[in-house]
């Protein structure tokens, strides 16, 4: 048993290929605003206009993988 925790689930919160300009304004309710960095493309599920990225990279080829 794999007790891994994983998004690759049997059916789709609505998420799909996302694009995030560069200094695309980040709000967090914890921590400072992030207002520069690189743009990002991935997958995310996108609420109120926010991107909520679980697989993406930016434009310097970092790479975030959620698995």
């Amino acid at each position: 048993m794999n007790s891994k925790p994983s998004l690759d689930y049997e059916f789709s919160y609505g998420e799909g290929v996302t694009v995030t300009s560069r200094n695309y304004p980040f709000h967090f309710i914890e921590k400072d605003d992030i207002k520069v960095h690189y743009a990002m493309i991935g997958m995310a599920y996108v609420t109120e206009n926010y991107p909520l990225y679980y697989d993406a990279v930016n434009e310097k080829v970092l790479e975030i993988i959620t698995r």
